[in-house]
């Protein structure tokens, strides 16, 4: 909605946001500085992270097939693993079974995996953590 004016009136001001602390500028190049974030908040640079992964929870349905664990007989719950050096996708089924999925991309990967919820370590510990360590039983 618009509200109108009359030709001698003048427009009314935006209202002044109040005062808030100084701003700091950031640190030079070089420079260290004055906080340190806590350690839980801390991301690591992008070229010490090797992949990123993704759980998908629904059937994986490539060029009209369904993809099946060739071991466990699973046909959903995967974890779909990219690679940054490669851009290659890994299936991953909760036996452990895995092989490399030319069917997915990666720019289809980027677009169904969301935002970065947590970094892990290594790949262990990633596995370990989404139940894709062979602990976890899965259902055919």
């Amino acid at each position: 909605m618009f509200r109108r004016t009359h030709k001698h009136q003048a427009p009314p001001q935006p209202p002044v946001p109040p005062a808030g602390p100084p701003a700091v500028a950031p640190p030079e190049q070089g420079e260290e500085c004055a906080w340190e974030l806590p350690e839980d908040l801390r991301v690591p640079p992008p070229e010490s992270v090797g992949g990123t992964a993704h759980a998908y929870a629904g059937p994986l349905v490539i060029d009209g097939q369904t993809r099946v664990c060739s071991r466990c007989g699973a046909t959903e719950d995967w974890l779909l693993l990219m690679s940054h050096a490669t851009e290659q996708i890994t299936v991953r089924c909760r036996c452990r079974h895995e092989w490399h999925e030319p069917g997915v991309t990666a720019a289809w990967f980027r677009a169904v995996s969301g935002p970065v919820t947590a970094y892990y370590p290594d790949t262990d510990s990633l596995l370990q953590a989404q139940g894709f360590d062979g602990t976890t039983p899965t259902t055919p």
